[in-house]
């Protein structure tokens, strides 16, 4: 029993197929992409390593205030629970109550306005909050306080501005 030809399964022939053509739309759309999950997992990456440095940090300072104690609790030698356990208990059992908080008002808010990206909730927090007007310093009227970006902002506190001056 042979294998059926690409002609058989209506499949174009590798000699006559066109390469392929990206436009810069679908460029620019990738590029959008890869840069949102790009930004994505940094904002994961600093909050876990937020998470993770205050756990540590509460941790070693349970530790410090009572080693013996602390000791105790993570070889379960007395039945009574020791410090360090249950700092680590409440520690934990804080951490998931604070994280599933601010989710369950996250997704109550994105329910609520009925939005599908950041786009449509500016858009919508645009409409229901009062528009701020812009106030100039008072000890500088011409210092600027709208940045392009993060690395703009930086710029002009260094002194490398070159819109402002």
């Amino acid at each position: 029993m042979s294998s059926p030809s690409p002609a058989e399964l209506n499949l174009p022939d590798a000699s006559s197929a066109e390469p392929l053509i990206i436009t810069p739309a679908q460029h620019e759309s990738t590029t959008e992409k890869s840069d949102n999950t790009a930004k994505i997992v940094f904002l994961g990456g600093a909050a876990a390593l937020g998470i993770l440095s205050g756990f540590g940090s509460a941790i070693a300072m349970a530790k410090k205030k009572d080693p013996t104690s602390f000791d105790k609790g993570l070889m379960g030698l007395e039945r009574m629970e020791s410090g360090g356990s249950l700092a680590l208990r409440a520690l934990g059992w804080g951490s998931v109550f604070a994280v599933g908080g601010v989710g369950l008002f996250c997704f109550s808010v994105y329910k609520l306005l009925d939005v599908q990206n950041a786009a449509d909730f500016r858009q919508k927090m645009t409409g229901l909050m009062p528009k701020v007007p812009a106030v100039k310093p008072a000890k500088n009227p011409d210092a600027r306080t709208e940045f392009e970006s993060i690395r703009d902002f930086f710029q002009y506190i260094n002194g490398d501005d070159k819109k402002g001056k």
